[in-house]
């Protein structure tokens, strides 16, 4: 494995979650107040740091997991506001069918699963990186 497959694989990967925060910002951005320290969206250069919605995937060796190596997906939200269980279900349902769909099409010649561990989800299967 290369520095410059990895750095491939994760480029591919944020494009992914910069797709999913678009979608949750544009059905949920508006729902909830922003926490007062939080930008409103499209005032930084990283999806990360604005809006509503933080959509993040870190690495993990997957010790004591049977999925094994790979990615924690986070989703969280900038707001001291309370939110209804019914919205974070909903959020969970869009995230995991996103998921499910954009992971295949942006690793085409891997075979990945996404899972669903609440409140996160995990990338996990043929992490290559060849």
């Amino acid at each position: 494995m290369s520095i410059r497959n990895l750095e491939q694989w994760e480029e591919a990967l944020r494009r992914v979650l910069d797709q999913l925060d678009d979608l949750l910002e544009d059905r949920f951005g508006h729902t909830h107040s922003l926490s007062r320290n939080r930008p409103p969206r499209g005032a930084t250069a990283n999806r990360k740091y604005d809006g509503l919605f933080t959509v993040e995937a870190k690495f993990s060796m997957g010790y004591g997991r049977r999925e094994g190596p790979g990615y924690s997906v986070e989703i969280r939200m900038a707001t001291f506001e309370d939110v209804p269980e019914d919205i974070r279900r909903q959020i969970h349902e869009l995230v995991g069918e996103v998921l499910r769909t954009e992971i295949p099409n942006a690793f085409p010649d891997k075979e990945l699963q996404v899972t669903a561990k609440w409140p996160h989800f995990l990338i996990h299967g043929d992490l290559g990186w060849d």
